[in-house]
């Protein structure tokens, strides 16, 4: 039979590209990103991370300032992001996002960068802390609500987040968004 050899080739090839390491990716501030592409920064030590598509109005690329080394000690929650390999929390975040209800009113600490938005329709402020996987080519943007009113970081400040997961829905919006609410933030960086 002809065909079984051919499928063999193609998921071989498709196996070798899909994961090869890109030739730049040995420059100084090169990262390698299966879905935005490679982006190298040697003028800092800064990675910009843009996509391929037309940006909105008024918006600019993420830029992920380094992740810096902090000490961090173990605390009693369900999950605790900070004190997991990289791996770990991407895969983690990535089960938060798709069973949402499997984690809904687990307490959950997070680390990464503190960041704000105002969503133009509505006006609305959200405030988030941008978690960076192990090559920080899939970082992920985890909203929370603080539990009192002692205010929110300058952006790009590395943050340790603590609070309850849940899920919610905006007005008229069918879509399942989560946060952490109730949540304690201390500025680590």
């Amino acid at each position: 039979m002809q065909v079984k050899p051919k499928i063999l080739l193609v998921a071989l090839a498709i196996l070798i590209v899909g994961c090869g390491v890109s030739s730049n990716s040995s420059k100084p501030g090169a990262t390698k990103s299966p879905s935005l592409g490679t982006s190298a920064n040697t003028a800092s030590s800064q990675t910009t991370v843009t996509q391929n598509t037309q940006p909105l109005a008024g918006s600019t690329p993420v830029v992920i300032p380094p992740k810096p080394d902090v000490d961090l000690s173990p605390v009693d929650v369900d999950y605790d992001l900070a004190m997991m390999e990289s791996n770990m929390v991407y895969s983690t975040v990535l089960q938060m996002v798709q069973m949402p209800h499997d984690f809904e009113g687990k307490t959950v600490r997070i680390l990464g960068f503190y960041d704000e938005n105002v969503y133009p329709p509505t006006g609305v402020l959200y405030h988030y802390c941008i978690i960076q996987d192990a090559l920080a080519c899939c970082a992920s943007g985890m909203e929370f609500i603080l539990n009192d009113e002692t205010g929110y970081p300058e952006k790009n400040k590395y943050v340790a987040i603590t609070g309850r997961f849940e899920t919610y829905q905006e007005e008229g919006d069918s879509n399942i968004y989560v946060h952490l609410v109730d949540a304690t933030l201390e500025v680590l960086a």
